[in-house]
């Protein structure tokens, strides 16, 4: 019985010996059966933290088939005419595409300016400048990936469908560039959240892209101003706000992520702090991440993960 207590002494000793002592890891995801099945341990040399009292939260990790989408989306509380056109994007977010497609929604231009009748302000400074560097004014407006469709990047609500239809019978969402896989962490202990994002190129892959980082919240509900409400009254109290942004990690030209070129099967990862809001509804708050073609502008690839575990 003593000489089979120090054998397992000295398994859980080499164990732990092989954890503390690992240089690099290649993969942070692999030897998680299913993409979620084990709290993340890291050596610390590889950028995530010592998580022993923590939720680990996992995006879609196996996807090496299809191109995800990015939908950017302007809105107001003072367009009367977005209500119906966001729920065109919502349909495809939601049900037709959905797993496929991600929605990003900024409050701005003077259709988000609050007033007397409408003071709550859902506007952001990182919102307003993305906005901005989309070259808009006006909503509802939407990009998709920040792709070029009929010689236009900013696609006018009445053109949603028409855009979104042509990009899928183009082929969009085949032949992906990147695996995408996110891992969220949240340790319980002190509540310090991180995100970890890594990228596989699927073929050999040239140039500069960084990871943007959006934090939404979803189904916020508030006012809103519809024309031609189908169900009632023009001025809403109840309106779910989807998608909304709230804030973005880093710049909103992304964080440095894939600095080189990469062979086929070459992959990238790095992780970084998320910084939540105690006003914000957690249940409710989704983190999208999009890695960008710095020479194109273009998103090549998206995933989401919710902020807490459900």
């Amino acid at each position: 019985m003593k000489i089979l207590k120090n054998i397992l002494l000295l398994l859980i000793i080499s164990g732990v010996f092989a954890i503390t002592s690992c240089e690099k890891i290649d993969d942070p995801f692999e030897g998680v059966e299913g993409g979620g099945g084990g709290e993340p341990v890291d050596t610390g040399n590889g950028g995530n933290p010592v998580v022993i009292n923590a939720d680990s939260i996992w995006g879609d990790t196996g996807n090496i088939t299809i191109r995800k989408m990015l939908t950017e989306e302007i809105s107001g509380q003072l367009c009367g005419f977005c209500p119906p056109k966001t729920a065109i994007l919502s349909n495809i977010i939601d049900n037709t595409h959905k797993g496929k497609v991600y929605g990003v929604t900024y409050h701005a231009t003077s259709f988000a300016d609050p007033n007397a009748k409408y003071p709550t302000d859902y506007r952001t400074e990182k919102g307003t400048a993305f906005n901005q560097k989309l070259g808009n004014s006006d909503a509802p407006v939407a990009v998709f990936s920040r792709t070029i469709i009929d010689s236009s990047l900013v696609v006018q609500g009445s053109k949603f469908e028409t855009a979104f239809n042509k990009l899928e019978s183009d082929g969009y969402f085949n032949n992906p560039n990147f695996q995408l896989k996110i891992l969220g962490i949240h340790n319980k202990d002190n509540d310090a959240r991180s995100i970890v994002v890594t990228a596989k190129a699927l073929a050999a892959t040239s140039g500069v892209h960084t990871a943007i980082i959006f934090i939404i919240e979803d189904k916020i509900i508030g006012q809103q101003k519809w024309y031609n409400n189908p169900n009632g009254p023009t001025d809403l109290t109840d309106y779910p706000h989807r998608h909304v942004f709230r804030d973005a990690i880093g710049s909103t030209d992304g964080n440095a992520f894939i600095n080189s070129d990469l062979a086929a099967g070459e992959e990238v990862s790095k992780t970084f702090t998320v910084d939540l809001k105690p006003e914000w509804d957690l249940k409710k708050v989704r983190l999208v991440v999009a890695i960008r073609d710095n020479n194109t502008g273009q998103i090549l690839q998206v995933d989401e993960i919710h902020a807490e575990k459900e």
